[in-house]
Parts: structure tokens; C-alpha cells; sequence
């Protein structure tokens, strides 16, 4: 037999409405401090406003005798802290005061509803050539069109190696080691992947520098690193989903669609 609830909620997050981080907060940042609300959930309060308003019918439970529902405003909070800050949901849970094992339905639940993205892996000379996976040639006797798959995979690394880090920057859970299951690790992956698409496309006016990746003069080949490396820590693509190995993507880079006017002279 299942032992009987004595409680549905924890005396601790029943003074929520009064002590809790995101009521006492959130308002207060929202109406009088910009910057701070903006480091507080790594968005605007614009963006805010309108996830919210967009994921409230995916958000909103029913009220019911035993408790009332998280609304959500805070369940959107919950997650934009956790992506921001990368602390456990028990610390979080203190700070919000909403138990920790609720945290980690909310977190879930809202990062599930972002769509799949295909991704291929970049890789050097010591990993096994794979339909998802894209790596060198080996360095003698390359032809013209391998040449130039290899350089233009040298620059897909280097905006891996840009993209991560910027991301990582703004989404610091990146940084920390997470302790969800793989599963859940990449919908969360996926997920920081939207939203900073999303930030950048809503508030490019407002990027900082430490969010702009290194600079590459086709010119010359000169490379200007990025601010990020400084700091603390138009055609549609081809589908390249049924191509084996390198041998399809090294055909796209070599075609008009998929060719740049320098890559020649870096070879």
C-alpha cells in the first residue's frame, strides 16, 4: 500500500508568493533595470513577454484542491535560469522555492517543445569516417576537390569552435557538468541553440562584442579572433543527410551551390 500524503506542498514553498526569487524579482528587474533582467534570463523582457505568451497554453495546468499551479511566467524563469546559470535544480529549488524534482518536469517539458535540428559531427584523423561524421583527408596526394573539402572544413571547425563557446558564454549549463541523461542533454542543447538564434535575430542592434566569433578576411585568409576568446571562459543548404562520408559533401563544396569565390586561393 502507498503511504498517504501528510502534505502536497512543503511548508518551505508555500511562502513562495512572499519570498520566492521570481515573484519578488522579476517585476522589479522587468519594470526598473534592463541590463539586469536581460543577465538575470539572458533575454529582453520584450522576448520575455512573448514566449511567455506564445508557450502559456503549452504552460498552464489546472488548479486544483490540493494545490495551485505553477503560472507560466515562472516556469518560463525556471528554465532561462537554469540555461543561464547551470546551477543544479536543487539550488534553484531555494531560490524559487519550487521543489526540485518539479524543476526538472518544467525544464524538460519547455525544452521538448523546440523542433529537431540535423546535425553532422566534425571531426580530425582520429575518428572512424561515418555518414554523420566529416573528417580530413589524408594529407598526401590530395586532389583539387579534396583540397578544397579540407579547407573548407577547417572553417566548419573553427565556427564549431566559435559557436560553442559564444553559446556556452551566454548558456553557461554548458560549462557545468550535467548531470541529466544523454536524451535530455541534447533536447537542452537543442533547445539553448533556438533561443540564442532567437535572441541574436530579435536584439542583433543590442549584441555585445564578446558574442561575435573571429573574422576571416577572404582576401588574404588573415583570421582577427574573436572578443570571445578574450573573456572568461542566402542560398538554401542541400540536404546532405543520405550522402555517405565525405564523398557527398566534398562534391557539394566543389559544386556552385555550395562553392565561395576564394576558396581556390587557400589550397
Amino acid at each position: 500500500m502507498h503511504k498517504k500524503r501528510s502534505q502536497w506542498v512543503k511548508p518551505l514553498f508555500q511562502i513562495r508568493f512572499r519570498l520566492g526569487q521570481y515573484e519578488n524579482l522579476i517585476d522589479v528587474l522587468h519594470e526598473e533595470d534592463f541590463s539586469a533582467f536581460k543577465n538575470f534570463t539572458r533575454i529582453s523582457p520584450e522576448l520575455f513577454n512573448e514566449l511567455k505568451t506564445n508557450m502559456g497554453p503549452l504552460l498552464k495546468k489546472k488548479d486544483t484542491y490540493m494545490r495551485r499551479p505553477l503560472e507560466p511566467g515562472l516556469c518560463l524563469a525556471i528554465t532561462l535560469c537554469y540555461l543561464a546559470s547551470g546551477d543544479s535544480y536543487k539550488s534553484l529549488s531555494y531560490n524559487l522555492l519550487v521543489a526540485h524534482n518539479t524543476i526538472s518536469k518544467i525544464v524538460q517539458e519547455i525544452l521538448e517543445a523546440n523542433p529537431d535540428i540535423f546535425y553532422a559531427l566534425v571531426g580530425d584523423d582520429a575518428f572512424a569516417l561515418r555518414s554523420w561524421m566529416m573528417k580530413p583527408y589524408p594529407h598526401r596526394h590530395l586532389t583539387r576537390e579534396q583540397r578544397i573539402f579540407k579547407y573548407k572544413l577547417s572553417r566548419a571547425r573553427r565556427v564549431v569552435e566559435n559557436a560553442f563557446d559564444i553559446l556556452s558564454s551566454r548558456f553557461r549549463c554548458l560549462l557545468t557538468t550535467m548531470e541529466q541523461e544523454p536524451k535530455n542533454v541534447e533536447t537542452i542543447v537543442y533547445a539553448a541553440c533556438v533561443l540564442h538564434n532567437l535572441i541574436r535575430i530579435r536584439g542583433a542592434a543590442s549584441a555585445t562584442a564578446m558574442e561575435e566569433g573571429d573574422l576571416v578576411d577572404n582576401h588574404t585568409g588573415n583570421i582577427t579572433p574573436g572578443a570571445w576568446r578574450t573573456g572568461v571562459h542566402a542560398a538554401p543548404m542541400v540536404s546532405l543527410q543520405r550522402l555517405p562520408g565525405n564523398t557527398g559533401r566534398k562534391s557539394y563544396y566543389n559544386s556552385k551551390l555550395g562553392s565561395v569565390p576564394w576558396q581556390n586561393k587557400f589550397i
